[in-house]
């Protein structure tokens, strides 16, 4: 079970933005926000945060200053060639230009988390769908078998996160807890072992606290009486 937080309250950590400050949540770099696709609500983590600049049917210019200085990324082209050089990346700006021979190109996020992943994304496609000046957010599951790429590259959703769909920043984690509503609404299947050993234990000992605890004041308040 997670405890959240209001986005007014706090500005986001990107994983990129963590992995240079060491800044990190719940075990990763960066922060973990609830976003809003559809009817659902996703809990993945910040990865990288984009703005279009401005775009044409010729040319698409990104501004990513958070990559200035972060060594683990790359641009690729339908070759599998790296093209991260003065024609696609300023370095001193921050700002990323493709070109309309670059439909297929992708941006490359490496060793990613526990797993090293190595996540990219199609940004033509994106940028196609965005307005100049729109900013998102690239976002991803830390589970790196289930969630292998980024939420934009595996269907959960088909274009960056906004600010408008953000609901809430992942603040205070409560290790277990959720088993209980995943039992409770018959996805008992879905809940690990070790998660249903661990809540088991965390009860019995918060329990036999009450008792000790109970006890404790009552062996106190008798010998009180005793004395008076």
């Amino acid at each position: 079970m997670v405890i959240v937080q209001s986005p007014d309250k706090k500005d986001i950590v990107t994983y990129v933005e963590g992995s240079v400050s060491g800044y990190s949540k719940f075990g990763e770099y960066g922060d973990v926000i609830i976003y809003q696709e559809g009817n659902r609500s996703i809990i993945h983590r910040a990865m990288l945060e984009l703005t279009l600049e401005s775009s044409s049917i010729i040319h698409q210019t990104w501004h990513v200053p958070s990559l200035t200085g972060y060594d683990d990324w790359d641009i690729i082209d339908s070759n599998d060639r790296s093209i991260k050089n003065i024609l696609h990346w300023n370095e001193n700006e921050g700002l990323l230009t493709l070109y309309a021979t670059d439909v297929s190109t992708r941006l490359v996020l490496k060793n990613i988390g526990y797993s090293d992943a190595e996540c990219s994304v199609n940004l033509w496609s994106l940028g196609s769908k965005m307005s100049d000046g729109e900013s998102g957010y690239l976002t991803k599951g830390d589970n790196g078998e289930t969630n292998s790429n980024f939420d934009q590259s595996t269907g959960i959703t088909d274009s960056l996160v906004t600010d408008d769909r953000i609901e809430a920043i992942a603040g205070i984690e409560i290790p277990w807890l959720g088993s209980v509503k995943m039992l409770v609404s018959g996805n008992g299947g879905d809940v690990p072992t070790n998660s249903i050993v661990c809540l088991s234990v965390s009860i019995v000992v918060i329990v036999a606290l009450i008792f000790a605890v109970s006890w404790f004041f009552e062996k106190r308040a008798s010998s009180k009486r005793k004395d008076e």
